[in-house]
């Protein structure tokens, strides 16, 4: 082979390898940016889902919160309840007991 041939060949490959190399250039560029768009995108999304996930979970929070604690005034409701419920009681014992004392003996 001829030192022209060589020479020829060897700028031919320079060529081609700079042509290669102003493309990658080009194509790393626009994957960056696509790259940056898509993974905002993504970010965006698994945000959304998160702040999802976290309302569910505050309004399971808020539920069970409410089912373990009755409002006061229930609480006081049912001891007022309880309480006249055993008013009634001991007044019905006394009386009772009252009537069973005023039985004559034989």
């Amino acid at each position: 082979m001829s030192k022209g041939a060589r020479v020829l060949g060897a700028a031919t490959a320079g060529v081609f390898l700079l042509m290669d190399v102003v493309d990658l250039v080009k194509e790393s560029k626009h994957l960056h940016e696509g790259a940056k768009a898509e993974s905002a995108e993504e970010l965006r999304q698994q945000a959304q889902e998160l702040e999802r996930r976290l309302e569910e979970l505050t309004r399971i929070h808020e539920s069970l919160q409410e089912d373990l604690t009755p409002p006061p005034f229930q609480l006081f409701r049912q001891e007022t309840v309880f309480t006249e419920a055993t008013d009634t009681a001991m007044t019905t014992r006394d009386g009772l007991l009252g009537q069973v004392a005023e039985i004559p003996r034989h």
